[in-house]
């Protein structure tokens, strides 16, 4: 059964349980008709119900836990007791419907971030699961959701690249495509947002997320593991673009679409409401080469090759450090090659534990301590560094070009607004590309202003780097070799 533990000021990972728990047996009841899927559930929602808070000064708790008893409500209603559901619509109207009036805590309401189409989801799950029962109230959060979740659906203008990096967009993504389904199956319409500018396009750069090396292009805070997404199934749908479920088919086959105890993995029954008339036989193997998308985080990715293991793999990015989750990371990237990445970032840190240290984590300001943190400054990406100081956080490193076809595939970025701290540089670009499909070539050019100026190169690995001469550096690792040359018009030294 769930309890109710907080983890410094989440409730989140109970929420996240209760999810799982719900929707796994909700659907399994569905299914199979056993009653014993109805008996735990009721146990379930009855002990959720009975917190005395889902938490709304965190209010990402609120809206999974909405969901969660939602779904075990309008699923299982003719099942349960009518004192379990008297209890379920009240806990929504008062653990959830109320405390989103309190501009305090639903300042989500406002914001531009996987905030808003979690708790949007979680809410309009809420009403739509009681609006007979509940109507006045109901319509008011359906209404209201209507327009507040307008602006995350902003953030995937024009192209479809999510700024906030690979992983939150599997967890934002998946409550936007949870929301406008839910709104189709119950009115008939989602109102149309999911005809926002870049947002089915996003897809795509999903799908170009994931390397060849079987983990993800991890900017800002993303981890390296590649989880399942039910919802690219909605996608691969509604474009009729088989494709789309590449990756997801060959995490199939491996096993991680079964795998147990994963936070992810609590929208899973998702998957087989998505793919219901999808043949799953033999999706076809995508044949784009390059994506790249403008926007918040402009970012491009070149793949070679769609075959396990193969091909080459390239993700660059442009951006801000002033972004949400944003790191010191403009201008940086990754690059795959024999399965294994050679260019690699560190990604995300357990938020637990630097908030538990007391680090103000969420302060994105020029002289915050936040960028004293290893994996969060530009010291320890892969990007250029003036003077050994910080990229300047009001400064966005720009897509300016991308190549698409002929020998080079890649991109160029402008780095200079991020660079230019105090005004060191009159230019700075980075031109990073796959010459015919064989090798990676990384050229930046930086003009300096007046002064001396010193530059930082750097490439973070997590192969055995040895150096071989002032100009080489080898690197292995599992049985393989790379070999990485720098050719520079100013002298080099290592560090």
């Amino acid at each position: 059964m769930v309890f109710k533990k907080e983890e410094g000021k989440r409730l989140l990972a109970v929420s996240r349980e209760a999810l799982a728990r719900l929707f796994y047996l909700s659907y399994s009841f569905r299914m199979s008709g056993d009653k014993k899927y109805v008996q735990r559930a009721e146990l379930e929602l009855n002990a959720i119900c009975n917190f005395e808070s889902w938490n709304p000064s965190h209010f990402l708790d609120v809206g999974e836990m909405c969901m969660a008893v939602a779904i075990a409500y309008d699923w299982l209603y003719d099942q349960l007791s009518e004192s379990t559901k008297q209890k379920v619509r009240t806990a929504i109207v008062e653990k959830a419907f109320k405390p989103s009036y309190n501009q305090q805590q639903a300042w989500f309401l406002n914001a531009h971030s996987n905030w808003n189409s979690v708790c949007n989801a979680g809410l309009v799950f809420g009403a739509l699961a009681i609006l007979d029962e509940e109507k006045e109230a109901s319509i008011g959060i359906i209404e209201r959701s209507l327009q507040s979740n307008l602006l995350p659906l902003k953030t995937f203008a024009p192209d479809g690249n999510y700024p906030e990096g690979p992983g939150y967009w599997n967890y934002g993504t998946s409550f936007q495509v949870l929301l406008s389904a839910a709104l189709e199956s119950a009115l008939g319409s989602d109102n149309d947002l999911s005809k926002a500018p870049g947002f089915m396009q996003s897809a795509y750069y999903m799908l170009f997320s994931q390397g060849p090396s079987g983990i993800y292009y991890n900017y800002y805070d993303c981890g390296t593991a590649v989880a399942p997404s039910p919802i690219m199934f909605w996608f691969a749908e509604k474009l009729k673009e088989p494709a789309l479920i590449y990756n997801e088919m060959s995490l199939i086959k491996k096993g991680r679409y079964t795998k147990e105890g994963a936070d992810e993995d609590r929208i899973l029954p998702a998957t087989l409401i998505f793919a219901r008339s999808i043949n799953l036989s033999e999706p076809p193997i995508p044949d784009q080469k390059v994506y790249s998308g403008q926007g918040i985080t402009p970012v491009a990715i070149v793949r070679t090759s769609w075959k396990d293991d193969q091909g080459k793999y390239l993700g660059i990015k442009g951006g801000s450090a002033a972004d949400g989750h944003a790191h010191m990371d403009q201008g940086s990237f990754v690059y795959d090659e024999a399965g294994l990445r050679w260019a690699m970032d560190f990604g995300m840190q357990s938020y637990i534990t630097l908030e538990s240290k007391g680090v103000d984590l969420w302060n994105m300001k020029q002289n915050s301590p936040r960028w004293d943190i290893f994996r969060y400054n530009n010291l320890n990406h892969n990007t250029i560094s003036i003077n050994n100081q910080r990229h300047n956080v009001k400064g966005k490193a720009t897509l300016v070009k991308t190549l698409e076809k002929g020998k080079e595939l890649g991109a160029v970025i402008d780095l200079t607004p991020a660079l230019n701290l105090n005004n060191e540089l009159r230019s700075a670009t980075r031109k990073a590309v796959i010459i015919n499909e064989d090798y990676l070539q990384v050229e930046d050019i930086i003009e300096a202003g007046s002064d001396n100026t010193d530059m930082r190169w750097n490439m973070v690995t997590p192969a055995t780097a040895t150096i071989v001469n002032a100009h080489t550096i080898r690197l292995m690792q599992k049985g393989k070799t790379m070999q990485v040359s720098f050719k520079s018009n100013t002298p080099l030294s290592w560090l």
